[in-house]
């Protein structure tokens, strides 16, 4: 079972009861993953991964998408939509001990860049 860049508009408590409820439709042994968007450990951090962001979307837009021309209109693009979403991303360490909180064996990162990651375990 896997989940897409949903979990990080749920809270703490929220995030953990809906891996807790998948681990329970999951056959034994199956794997739970979740991909999706983490905050830095560091609030020193965020800043430098936030400014690699918005410059990585800027550069991928070439120009052709107006809410990606340069890095005030991106950062108010991405703060915009991050608000109306509610997103509530937590540290990777937060993201490892909900699963682990939850029954989640193993729990492991597999994938990380900036602020994206993979995470998940066995039943």
């Amino acid at each position: 079972m896997y989940s897409s860049y949903a979990l990080h508009h749920l809270n703490r408590n929220d995030k953990q009861a809906v891996v807790g409820e998948s681990l329970e439709i999951l056959r034994p042994a199956g794997w739970f993953l979740n991909a999706d968007i983490v905050v830095a450990e560091s609030p020193q951090i965020e800043p430098r991964l936030q400014e690699l962001r918005v410059k990585g979307i800027v550069e991928r837009a070439g120009g052709r998408d107006v809410r990606f021309q340069d890095a005030l209109s991106t950062r108010r693009f991405l703060d915009e939509l991050e608000k109306r979403d509610g997103d509530q991303p937590q540290t990777l360490l937060e993201d490892l001990q909900i699963l682990t909180r939850a029954k989640v064996r193993n729990a492991s990162v597999f994938w990380l860049e900036y602020r994206e990651a993979v995470c998940g375990g066995q039943k």
